[in-house]
């Protein structure tokens, strides 16, 4: 029994054997019970620090040791829709007393050394490449991860946080990015044709993940093109109802799941007069942006 344990210990914590090396980790092996489950593993080096002088931070190393393996060993799942943002449940968010422990496992000979400060680490498998991850969570970790989890609204995550929803949204999309977070499909797809079902190839022009408001914020032009498709004179929306139009726009991305682009057109585009305002409130919301307009002085 005890050579059946103590070989699984040795097979599951091998930064921990590698950085003590062979003869602590022989005393380490001596003094453990011959029963101990790979799971109790840390708290028994948590006991045995002091008495057979061992490193302060390898009970944390243990313990990220321990989530990582069973990171490893879980079977991959396919990816399963969600409603809405969800944690990646491959994902183990560990509180450690120890700082810089996530490079043991990322790169055996550089890295900061370890330092006693709280810190938070990470595992998990991306949703779909499958790439296994171990890395020190950041704030905007901390912060997907809370939105997530308390299923707060980025509007209102970005005015508890005295910032843009769109700084929001960049943290969200990058946690997604990252294989953190899981985003639900986009609602935007195109019927599908049963022979053309199975061919993943054709996967990238089945739905949208951004869409695109082309917009006429004005008719005022200052040339006049012979090719022109629509010379009508339409007021110009006041500034307050095209704000009201964001805002609708961006309810609208919310619900089918897409990030927006918008595209300020005309007429010449740069003669409504409410346009700087429009776009910083648009690139505030977090839309990509772009301007279709005439060529213009650089003034």
């Amino acid at each position: 029994m005890r050579s059946t344990s103590v070989d699984a210990i040795d097979s599951v914590f091998t930064v921990c054997r590698r950085t003590l090396g062979r003869n602590t980790w022989g005393r380490v092996r001596a003094a453990l019970d011959a029963d101990l489950p790979e799971e109790s593993f840390p708290a028994a080096i948590d006991t045995l620090t002091v008495s057979l002088d061992l490193p302060g931070y390898l009970a944390d190393l243990a313990r990220l040791e321990w989530g990582y393996h069973r990171t490893k060993m879980d079977a991959i799942d396919p990816v399963m829709p969600v409603a809405g943002l969800a944690v990646n449940p491959s994902l183990t968010l560990l509180a450690l007393k120890w700082k810089n422990l996530a490079h043991f496992f990322n790169d055996e000979t550089g890295g900061e050394p370890p330092i006693k400060t709280p810190s938070h680490v990470m595992t998990w498998r991306h949703p779909r490449s499958g790439q296994l991850t171990c890395r020190e969570a950041l704030e905007n970790d901390l912060l997907a991860l809370k939105i997530a989890v308390e299923q707060i609204e980025p509007r209102e995550a970005a005015r508890q946080g005295q910032v843009t929803p769109g700084n929001i949204q960049a943290i969200i999309d990058q946690a997604v990015a990252q294989g953190i977070l899981l985003s639900p499909d986009s609602r935007i797809r195109r019927n599908v044709h049963p022979q053309t079902a199975k061919q993943p190839e054709l996967q990238p022009f089945r739905e949208a993940d951004i869409f695109t408001l082309q917009w006429h914020v004005t008719q005022t032009c200052d040339l006049h093109c012979k090719h022109c498709y629509d010379r009508s004179s339409r007021a110009s929306l006041p500034l307050e109802q095209a704000r009201a139009v964001l805002d609708d726009f961006y309810d609208f991305c919310r619900r089918m799941h897409v990030r927006g682009q918008i595209t300020f057109s005309g007429g010449n585009p740069l003669l409504y007069p409410h346009l700087e305002e429009l776009y910083r409130t648009a690139d505030r919301l977090g839309f990509g942006i772009a301007i279709l307009g005439n060529p213009t002085p650089i003034e």
